[in-house]
């Protein structure tokens, strides 16, 4: 409100109560001429005018505040109906047990009518001082007939006890007047009153609503009836009569703040309302008519009632044909549609479907339709709206685009690495993309990848490089690395993916290149082998001719030694002897033998070779077992050869044992091969050596040459077979050579 305004309203307030107390003042010092006046009067009909005013406007408020509720939903709207009516009945009773009323509902007595006023009194004071300091807030309470009745279980149990107990009650008013007891029960309630005039001032000073003083002005004139009717010695005093004239223009204020100012506000808000109305009446006409969606209203019946201009371009009708008729007689297509819809009105509040036809030019058409009901405030339907849309050109474009990318995902799926896609989050890289073919055939889902960070993927080794190439790829280069995944080697490469210059994700591929590693690591042991075996035959060739003449005379002389002489010829003889095995190895890598492949038992060859190793065993000290779990171990080969290979790991695994041990030979059959498994229990090989066995030169010998095993892989090879070595250290080591079982004899021709 304007300040000036709510000074005026302000002044007003003071004024009436200025007024009030100079007509207290008066009437004062005019009484014994208003005393002689007032007798004239029908002081019984004065009083009673008086307390209807006061009554209907408690029951005026009640009834307002009973409808109000509706609207509000607040606590002190659910409690203005029980607490006013509550009032406004006590005060009635008040009035119709005042002496000289007519016979109602008992008789008549000083007693009653003051102990009903006293009630009605405090249960205003109290009731109202709560409604003021208690914060209005939402109510939750839909049904209030427990309020209703404990209203009436009020008012009837306080009607109940003053009727029946009348005479025990305490005494409040005698023919002196009103007693102590009564004064000061009217005492205390003016103090309720007060702190009520109080709390209503504060909260005007907060809210400035000028509404709050008329409740000031209310509880002033309700606190002068009380401190009136104190002063008053009888009924006829006209003290008595000025505080019922106080309290009738106390509740008359109240009604006009419970009623007048609402009453004002619910005329402005309907008003703005209609405004309101009017306003979205006029958008939605706009909406209607200009939308390029086509909209058609329908009776219950499937009648025309309004369609706009994009109605009858879609359709390419024009509008004679369309207001009024059946919409199914223009557009027959979606007659289906209706009859789905109106059966399903119940459960759905709208519907859409998306309709495929044919145009005029036979191009195909997609409209999509949807239905809305128009239901009136019983819930029945009234009016069915129609939508429609032609979305043609999005479904084509939705089509192309989920066929790109099903060809990207199927060009990702099929690629036979991994693609990758990197997005950086606090300092964290997390996967917004990854597939290949290499996940199938491990059995990893993508789904169980994507949003993980890259730490939770891999090892810590793995992770720490790729986190390197990530930063260096977010900062805009392109990196490449190799690592290791699922036991394979893979070469990646990441690049940055810019937008407006800024890297917002990082894009890789990797390649399994572990067949290609392989491949090179063979390579590279091709070409050692072919400089091992043209450096053997030249060291052979040069070696034999100087060797044969040193044998022969070293045989010589052994036979004119003398006897001091002969253990340094045997020494010499058995050096000889050495270098001519270290030269015949040498040939043995330097050309390939002649080989002689058929079928032989394994369990006749091992039990050769274990004869043969039996001395070696036992000047070793070692315990030479064998275990053959085999019904078949026919296998086709060059014996000499594979005794050759079994000889010389029996050999390295007694030097293995320099203080004796075990070695057990097992022969164990599978489906389609058969494996010759050597166990010891000496010194082992450490784990970083085992990759470089059977490399030429390489042995942990001290005057070893690293031949043999190579040989011995190279024999097994030629075989169709393999060999592995598994050892600790200190534990021993067990050499396993895997060769192909002979199932019948067309297998001979494969060598």
């Amino acid at each position: 409100m304007d300040p000036i305004e709510r000074q005026r309203k302000e002044s007003k307030v003071v004024i009436y109560l200025l007024l009030t107390c100079i007509a207290i003042l008066l009437i004062n010092i005019y009484q014994t001429p208003l005393h002689t006046y007032y007798h004239g009067l029908n002081q019984a009909t004065l009083h009673t005018l008086l307390e209807l005013f006061s009554i209907f406007a408690c029951f005026s408020i009640s009834s307002y505040g009973w409808q109000a509720y509706n609207d509000t939903k607040t606590t002190n709207y659910l409690w203005i109906p029980s607490i006013f009516f509550a009032v406004g009945f006590l005060d009635l009773m008040h009035t119709f047990t005042l002496p000289g009323m007519p016979y109602f509902f008992g008789e008549a007595s000083n007693a009653k009518t003051t102990w009903f006023w006293i009630t009605s009194r405090y249960t205003a004071a109290f009731t109202l001082l709560y409604l003021i300091f208690s914060k209005d807030r939402a109510s939750t309470v839909v049904k209030r007939g427990w309020f209703i009745f404990g209203t009436f279980l009020y008012v009837g149990l306080i009607s109940f006890v003053i009727f029946k107990f009348e005479h025990q009650l305490p005494i409040l008013l005698n023919d002196l007047g009103p007693t102590v007891l009564k004064n000061n029960l009217e005492y205390s309630i003016s103090l309720i009153l007060l702190l009520t005039i109080i709390a209503v001032l504060i909260k005007y000073q907060k809210t400035k609503n000028t509404s709050e003083l008329d409740l000031v002005l209310a509880f002033s004139f309700l606190f002068i009836s009380e401190l009136m009717i104190t002063l008053y010695n009888a009924i006829q005093d006209i003290n008595l009569i000025f505080a019922h004239l106080s309290k009738a223009m106390g509740y008359g204020f109240i009604f006009k703040y419970f009623y007048l100012s609402r009453l004002r506000l619910s005329f402005q808000q309907k008003y703005e309302a209609e405004v309101n109305l009017r306003k979205t009446q006029g958008i939605l006409e706009s909406v209607f008519l200009n939308t390029p969606d086509s909209m058609i209203i329908l009776d219950p019946r499937e009648h025309i009632l309004r369609a706009n201009e994009a109605f009858y371009q879609l359709f390419q009708l024009s509008k004679n044909d369309v207001v009024g008729r059946q919409f199914r007689t223009i557009v027959p297509e979606y007659t289906h549609i209706l009859e789905d819809f109106t059966q399903n009105i119940c459960t759905r509040q709208e519907m859409d479907i998306q309709v495929l036809e044919l145009n005029r030019n036979g191009n195909k058409q997609y409209i999509k339709m949807s239905l809305f009901p128009v239901k009136n405030e019983h819930g029945h339907m009234m009016y069915i709206s129609l939508m429609s849309r032609d979305v043609t050109k999005q479904i084509e474009d939705e089509l192309r685009i989920q066929e790109a990318e099903q060809d990207l995902k199927d060009t990702i799926r099929l690629q036979q690495g991994l693609i990758m896609k990197f997005r950086k989050q606090n300092d964290r890289f997390i996967l917004t993309l990854c597939d290949g073919a290499i996940l199938r055939v491990f059995k990893v889902k993508p789904e169980d990848l994507i949003g993980r960070d890259l730490f939770d993927l891999v090892d810590a080794t793995t992770a720490l490089i790729l986190f390197s190439n990530l930063n260096e790829a977010w900062e805009g280069a392109e990196t490449s690395y190799e690592i290791n995944l699922f036991n394979r080697t893979f070469f990646g490469t990441l690049k940055p993916v810019k937008r407006d210059g800024v890297v917002v994700e990082v894009i890789g591929s990797n390649l399994d290149v572990t067949k290609l590693k392989k491949a090179e690591e063979l390579l590279q042991k091709s070409e050692k082998l072919a400089v091992v075996g043209e450096l053997a035959a030249g060291l052979a060739h040069e070696i034999r001719n100087p060797l044969t003449a040193l044998k022969g005379f070293t045989q010589l002389l052994e036979s004119t030694a003398d006897h001091s002489n002969k253990p340094y010829i045997d020494i010499m003889l058995r050096e000889l002897d050495r270098i001519e095995m270290i030269t015949n190895e040498f040939m043995v890598v330097a050309k390939p033998q002649a080989v002689k492949y058929q079928p032989y038992k394994l369990e006749q060859l091992i039990n050769e070779v274990v004869s043969f190793s039996s001395p070696q065993a036992l000047l070793h000290k070692v315990d030479l077992l064998v275990d053959f779990k085999a019904t078949n171990s026919n296998v086709y080969c060059d014996a000499n050869q594979l005794k050759q290979v079994l000889i010389n790991l029996i050999k390295n695994a007694f030097e293995a044992m320099p203080n004796g041990g075990n070695l057990k030979i097992e022969l164990v059959q599978r489906q389609h091969d058969i494996v010759i498994r050597i166990m010891d229990n000496g010194i082992g090989i450490p784990k970083e050596i085992l990759p470089k066995l059977g490399e030429p030169f390489y042995t942990l010998k001290e005057k070893g040459t690293g031949l043999g095993l190579m040989v011995s892989y190279r024999i097994i090879e030629a075989h169709k077979g393999s060999i592995t070595f598994d050892s600790e250290v200190n534990i021993g080591t067990t050499v396993e050579i895997t060769l192909p079982l002979l199932v019948n004899d067309t297998n001979m021709l494969y060598a």
